[in-house]
Order: structure tokens, then C-alpha cells, then sequence
């Protein structure tokens, strides 16, 4: 009787396990573009180190990007980095910019192309607009906005302008028409209605990005809650709810999904604190994928190759 029990109860944790995984799996066929990512911790060079279905083993400090389309799609390093590494978003869904200390790239996704920028001294570049030739730079605790000029594959600064009503931004998101920005400042979330205007704060949460539509995506973490925020007017409502332990941290381009991060004990490799980014459905909150990114991951990107 108690061989049988045991039996039953190998068979049921085991059972249980293929059904979790096989509603991890979801159905990634509708998922598109690349995510790019800056890692900015080491990871340890030996055989137990690595990624365990992405980034393999010699993962380093660096940017790299991971597609999406495929079957096993494998994560490969954009720009290996001995100093900060860092990537930051722009206004087009097919660009990103990224880099290593006062060196970086506007990289096109869709062919490879770069355009070298040398980041002007003491600045750190937070947000790059291609539509209207300029770049948020930040200096000594002041914004700044930046214009600039491609010269021969190369970023060529000009002028440069203080920016008095904006707080110190953490993240911030071109709406895909018109002159609003969505921002994320010291835990608030802002909408600036153009540059030059006064920024108004909204809700205390994170700033994920925009749907095609113009509604701005925001998440409340005392709720956990993804809620559409609607500008023009101040309406909003809920959207998904996050499981505990995932962080909302980007949007697809598409507007369809979320992408979280959330860190797991890898007891197989001995590693106690793998990051992964995880991609659920904004319709359902079902899990799309799951992605190993590594150890101190920054910020992600989701870029279209479209």
C-alpha cells in the first residue's frame, strides 16, 4: 500500500509539473521583434554559468539582444562591455540606442545598420527622438534637451537647452503620433504634453510605454495592476493584474503584450538568482514565454523587426 501511495504521488507531482510547463509554454507564434537588454554583472565563466535556454555559457557584462521568432531562438551579445553598459529607448519601434560608458550606437534592427555616438562629457543620454533630432541628456541632476545631426554615420551634437519643468527622468516613452512623452521619476509617473511644457504627475507607479492607439500603459504596483491611461482626458481602467515576485518593465510594439522580469532559484546550475524576463498576454495575462536573461539585468527593450 505505501509503494502504491509513493507511486501516486510521483505520478501526480509529475503530472503537475508537465502541466505547469505546458502552460508556461503559451503560443509564442504570435510574438514578434527582439528584445534588447543591457547586463551589467558578470556572470561567472565556468560550466555551470550561463543562460539556460538563451544566453549561453560566457555571458558578460554587455548589451545583447534576443529574438523572438523561431522555435529556440538563442540570445547573442550586440556589444560585450567592460564599463556600464546601457541601452535606452527611442521613438520608432524598429530603433534602439545602446552602449558601453560615453561610447554608443542607434542601432536599426531591422538591417544591422549603426550610427556611432560619442555621449558628450559628463552627459547620460535617457531617451533619443529620430523624429525630431534630439536626445534627453542628463548633467549634473538637470535635463537637458539636445540636438543633433547625422554627419558620415555620425551623431553630431549642437545645441543644447535646459529643460526647467521636467523632474529627473528614469524612463521615457514617445507617444507613436503627436508630441506627448510618458515619463518615470522617482517612483511617479508623468505625461508631458510637448517639450518645453510643465510635466504633470499622474500615478505613483511605473511607466511602461504606449498602445498604437495613444493610450499609455502604466503599472500600479501597490495593486498590482496594468491600468490604459488615457491623456487626453484623464480616464483610465484595469487591464491585467501581475502576480507577485514579476515586474513589469516594457511593452511590445504591437501593444498585445507585457514583458515582466522576475528572479528564480536555478537549483540545476547552483545559481541562487537567475533573472528572466517572462511574456504574458495584456488580453488573458497567459504566459507567452519565458526567457533567462542573466544576473543584473537593466533595462529592456521590445524593437520590431518590421
Amino acid at each position: 500500500m505505501r509503494k502504491r501511495l509513493i507511486i501516486f504521488s510521483l505520478f501526480l507531482i509529475s503530472f503537475i509539473l508537465v502541466a505547469v510547463l505546458y502552460q508556461n509554454k503559451g503560443d509564442t507564434r504570435s510574438l514578434r521583434g527582439s528584445l534588447i537588454f543591457a547586463v551589467d554583472t558578470r556572470l561567472p565563466n565556468q560550466t555551470l554559468a550561463g543562460i539556460r535556454s538563451g544566453v549561453k555559457v560566457g555571458t558578460g557584462k554587455g548589451v545583447w539582444i534576443q529574438p523572438l521568432e523561431g522555435t529556440s531562438p538563442k540570445a547573442k551579445v550586440l556589444q560585450p562591455c567592460s564599463e556600464n553598459a546601457w541601452c535606452v529607448n527611442t521613438d520608432s519601434p524598429n530603433y534602439v540606442v545602446f552602449g558601453c560608458g560615453d561610447s554608443g550606437v542607434l542601432y536599426n534592427v531591422r538591417d544591422t545598420q549603426t550610427v556611432h555616438i560619442g555621449v558628450p562629457a559628463g552627459e547620460r543620454i535617457v531617451a533619443f527622438s529620430l523624429r525630431e533630432n534630439y536626445a534627453f541628456t542628463i548633467l549634473e541632476e538637470r535635463v537637458y534637451i539636445r540636438f543633433y545631426k547625422i554627419v558620415d554615420n555620425r551623431i553630431v551634437w549642437s545645441q543644447i537647452h535646459p529643460l526647467e519643468n521636467i523632474p529627473k527622468p528614469k524612463t521615457i516613452h514617445f507617444a507613436p503620433k503627436g508630441s506627448m512623452i510618458l515619463m518615470e521619476s522617482g517612483g511617479w509617473v508623468y505625461v508631458l504634453p510637448a517639450i518645453r511644457q510643465k510635466a504633470k504627475q499622474t500615478y505613483q507607479g511605473r511607466a511602461l510605454g504606449w498602445s498604437p492607439d495613444g493610450t499609455a500603459l502604466v503599472y500600479i504596483p501597490s495593486e498590482r495592476l496594468i491600468i490604459k491611461y488615457y491623456p487626453q482626458h484623464g480616464s483610465s481602467f484595469s487591464v491585467i493584474s501581475i502576480p507577485k515576485g514579476e515586474t513589469p518593465v516594457a511593452i511590445s510594439p504591437d501593444g498585445l503584450f507585457v514583458l515582466t522580469k522576475t528572479t528564480y532559484l536555478d537549483v540545476r546550475r547552483l545559481l541562487p538568482e537567475v533573472q528572466a524576463f517572462r511574456i504574458r498576454s495584456l488580453k488573458t495575462g497567459k504566459v507567452q514565454s519565458t526567457i533567462d536573461a542573466g544576473w543584473g539585468v537593466g533595462n529592456a527593450y521590445w524593437v520590431n523587426k518590421y
